[in-house]
């Protein structure tokens, strides 16, 4: 059995040599790819109601109010860098416009990997007003399914947070 493997193998060198060649090429290319994936920034992000257990002066939080908050998680092996400007509103393809969002607390500069941040965004009547307007007040109904909260990275990727269907409720009840 092994005298009639080695026979066909000294027949093809060449068929050998090029398979050879191309399973190596492959090799590097899919370390190559993996390095390079290994690298990008990974997150995740969801929009929930926020309930202050006590009044925070420094914020002006009131434990009687509810807000809006969105809690960032890095999934990835290297930091990621937020701005003052990171985060905004779209509803595409409604409108072509985005609502930049401020926010009650700061936004970090740095979230280290493994490590999340939670942002509260504004109170809940406040934000329903200005997505209402936002959105228009026609077709609210369809057009809360394609609202979203983006994240832009400063290196440029961006990134969609989860809405929460209670929230988006509570949005078209304005």
């Amino acid at each position: 059995m092994l005298s009639q493997i080695e026979r066909f193998l000294s027949k093809y060198p060449t068929i050998i040599q090029t398979i050879a060649a191309i399973s190596t090429f492959s090799a590097v290319i899919t370390s190559l790819w993996i390095a390079q994936a290994s690298n990008k920034p990974k997150i995740s992000a969801k929009v929930s109601a926020a309930f202050p257990i006590y009044n925070d002066p420094l914020f002006n939080l009131n434990e009687e109010k509810t807000y809006i908050s969105i809690d960032i998680k890095n999934k990835g092996n290297s930091p990621i860098y937020l701005s003052t400007y990171s985060l905004y509103w779209s509803a595409h393809p409604f409108t072509n416009m985005n609502g930049l969002i401020t926010t009650i607390t700061p936004i970090p500069e740095k979230i280290e990997p493994g490590t999340n941040a939670t942002i509260i965004i504004s109170e809940f009547p406040y934000i329903c007003k200005k997505l209402n307007g936002f959105l228009g007040s026609r077709f609210i109904h369809l057009k809360i399914n394609f609202l979203k909260l983006n994240i832009k990275l400063q290196n440029g990727y961006i990134f969609q947070a989860k809405i929460c269907k209670g929230i988006k409720n509570i949005i078209i009840r304005g």
